[in-house]
């Protein structure tokens, strides 16, 4: 009978705290949807509602990115320092996306060996066969998507 409820007390202990910090909507280990605002991801994220994030707080890719997103140094994101970031990679992103329909010169949204080396993309050129998935000669968005998930995931992996 003791035992029963020494077990039954451990378990308490260890699941009260658990279910306290989901039901705060605090950070629960769970990841923060990708295209979640800079608010939502600051709310969801900051467990001590200090108004920044602190590395103990992020996870992953934030946590990878954690000094180049702290613009001031401060040890800390705010919520300028987030919404910069994400703008930042907004723009970054849309220079890729532009580079690839400018290289695409034939129109037909897919990109060839001959328009990626034209267009100066020497990694695309150099890993062309492995993107080529179909083995068409063509890259279309899908197969540019689908390896660069699975690029994103070996990378997770070797984590």
């Amino acid at each position: 009978m003791k035992i029963k409820a020494i077990y039954l007390l451990s378990l308490l202990a260890i699941c009260l705290p658990i279910a306290a910090e989901a039901q705060s909507g605090k950070n629960t280990g769970k990841k923060v949807g990708k295209g979640a605002s800079p608010e939502a991801v600051l709310a969801r994220l900051d467990a001590d509602e200090n108004g920044s994030l602190s590395k103990d707080e992020v996870r992953g890719r934030m946590l990878k990115h954690f000094e180049s997103i702290d613009a001031n140094s401060d040890g800390t994101i705010r919520l300028e320092e987030l919404t910069a970031a994400r703008e930042k990679t907004r723009e970054r992103v849309g220079k890729k996306v532009e580079k690839i329909r400018d290289a695409d010169t034939d129109g037909n949204r897919a990109i060839s060996i001959d328009e990626a080396a034209n267009a100066g993309m020497d990694k695309l050129v150099k890993n062309f066969e492995f993107v080529d998935i179909d083995g068409d000669g063509e890259i279309s968005r899908e197969e540019m998507r689908t390896f660069r998930k699975a690029r994103q995931n070996r990378k997770g992996a070797n984590k």
